[in-house]
């Protein structure tokens, strides 16, 4: 995929076709390890049920517009394709990703005032990354844009699904750190990021909080967290930490390929408040200027 790309909701489309859904591997011996895998983490994790997702198929850009390409897969098929030990192999198999659900998630950059980004360390109860350092993020929910059902769809859905893309990502980070909707400012899409070990993937965003990092921990641990259960603590980290590596912990790849993501931008946001550098053989300035750039 692109790297940066920087595009607000009404630089986003979607194109939603069962051409995008997953091809059936031709052995049956894939789909019955899928249901087998599936009864293990339901006996494991009994919070954990199966739903409908968005399937990732591609993204194209042209100029400041961004279109996805996605259909439909669901949790079950995720969990026991992308998230098997075998899922390299599935991927090489298909000579691409078109044996793997990849079901797309969401992942947010959470900006505080005084420039810090809001990590959660993952509970060891949930079904992915247990005990491992995330940014907060979920998946967008066909349901919720009534696209989960197979077929076209009219173009209304389609703008659904694409409000939806945006929507969500807010719906995650509330329901995960406990902060409100009006708290946060609109999410700015920077591109997607697939993980190298089992093609997982995730579309990124920055989204910038009116709260401070000592406010964001209060709400998180005096607050209501919806998805309590799946972390077990909250921190802030320095953006300067975050965009250098500086990390908590192990934090998942498609993670950290948000991160460079947001790498990326910080440079440019940078680079556009520095001065022009000096054109050669200036004579000297007959004044003094003392210029303080923003760090990151």
């Amino acid at each position: 995929a692109p790297g940066l790309v920087k595009a607000h909701r009404s630089q986003l489309s979607v194109e939603f076709s069962p051409m995008f859904d997953r091809s059936e591997h031709p052995s049956p011996e894939v789909q019955r390890s899928i249901d087998s895998r599936w009864e293990e983490l339901c006996a494991k994790h009994p919070n954990m049920y199966n739903g409908s997702k968005f399937r990732f198929h591609s993204m194209e850009c042209e100029g400041n517009r961004v279109t996805l390409r996605l259909g439909l897969t669901d949790y079950k098929t995720f969990q026991g394709t992308n998230m098997h030990d075998y899922a390299r192999l599935l991927a090489d198999a298909g000579g691409d990703t078109k044996y793997l659900s990849s079901a797309l998630g969401n992942v947010a950059v959470v900006e505080t005032t005084d420039a810090h980004i809001i990590v959660l360390r993952r509970s060891e109860h949930v079904g992915e990354a247990p005990g491992m350092f995330c940014l907060p993020g979920g998946h967008p929910e066909p349901a919720s844009a009534r696209a989960d059902t197979p077929g076209h769809l009219s173009q209304d859905k389609i703008t659904a699904i694409e409000d939806e893309i945006f929507a969500s990502v807010k719906r995650e980070v509330c329901e995960e750190t406990g902060l409100e909707e009006h708290e946060l400012k609109l999410p700015v899409f920077l591109g997607v990021s697939r993980r190298t070990v089992n093609c997982r993937v995730v579309s990124c965003f920055r989204i910038k909080c009116r709260l401070s990092s000592s406010d964001v921990m209060a709400k998180y641990v005096d607050g209501v967290v919806q998805d309590r259960f799946e972390s077990a603590g909250l921190t802030c980290v320095p953006r300067d930490n975050v965009v250098s590596g500086n990390l908590p912990g192990k934090v998942p790849g498609c993670h950290l390929g948000a991160i460079e993501l947001y790498r990326e931008l910080c440079l440019q946001e940078r680079q556009s408040v520095l001065p022009p550098p000096p054109p050669k053989f200036a004579p000297p300035a007959t004044t003094t200027c003392s210029f303080f750039s923003m760090c990151f």
